[in-house]
């Protein structure tokens, strides 16, 4: 979401104290801003080998796939801080928005990348948490015969094996 414009004297004071922590920790600001760059271009570089072929869809490549996902329990997906600095404190994290998901993950980001199609009957909810979801046995049996039928019908056996 970003930083709030909030002045207060406890914004003004917590800014303050994270520029001195930047100031009397370069060494610490560096190891952490070296990894988040390795990070981030570690997630850049799996999202991009996500990205949807049409030629393997057009070929028949893609395996039937099926979900599972949570929306049941409040997830974080922002946080309010004072400023940019204050980002890098543990004590400012008060002002937390939530969406639905799995308490974990948002629902919305638990969907296929862009460009791939779920099996027929391939899209199931469960009110599990992030840990426990894979324990819902009845959603777990559900998503896994939907797969099932998919590769009967030939869904990522090629062109060839393609039934309608």
């Amino acid at each position: 979401m970003g930083t709030l414009s909030d002045k207060s004297d406890a914004a003004r004071q917590q800014h303050q104290q994270a520029q001195m922590q930047a100031k009397h920790h370069p060494e610490a600001l560096a190891r952490s801003m070296a990894y988040l760059a390795r990070t981030l271009a570690d997630v850049k570089q799996f999202r991009s080998e996500l990205a949807h072929l049409p030629g393997h869809a057009a070929d028949n490549a893609y395996p039937p796939l099926a979900i599972i996902y949570g929306k049941e329990v409040p997830t974080v997906y922002a946080a309010h801080v004072t400023s940019r600095e204050a980002i890098a404190r543990t004590d400012c994290y008060d002002n937390l928005l939530f969406q639905s998901g799995d308490g974990v993950v948002l629902a919305r980001e638990a969907m296929l990348p862009p460009g791939y199609d779920l099996v027929k009957d391939g899209r199931h909810s469960t009110n599990r948490g992030h840990i426990t979801m894979l324990g819902d046995m009845d959603a777990v049996g559900r998503a896994l015969q939907a797969v099932v039928r998919g590769r009967a019908k030939g869904i990522g056996l090629g062109k060839d094996r393609r039934m309608e």
